[in-house]
């Protein structure tokens, strides 16, 4: 309930309209507050998710296989050259 934060309802009205009590809608308004204040020192940025950091960590292991792959494939080219030119 943005309009709780920005004055235009009150927490009574905003609990009586979504049919919590007014302790639920003030303790979603201060977590919330303190969230956006977490957020602001440090920056905007978040720590990344469980899942940003699996994928992350999955996309090292893939470009580290491409560069493994990379090498064998100049070693192979590097060898049948010199089978052909002798």
């Amino acid at each position: 309930m943005l309009a709780v934060l920005r004055g235009e309802v009150s927490i009574a009205s905003a609990a009586r309209r979504e049919g919590v009590s007014a302790t639920s809608i003030a303790k979603w308004r201060d977590a919330f507050v303190e969230a956006g204040q977490a957020a602001v020192a440090a920056g905007g940025r978040r720590s990344p998710s469980g899942r940003e950091q699996r994928l992350a960590a999955e996309i090292e292991q893939l470009n580290t296989a491409l560069g493994e792959a990379h090498m064998e494939l100049r070693l192979w080219k590097k060898g049948a050259l010199r089978l052909l030119l002798g």
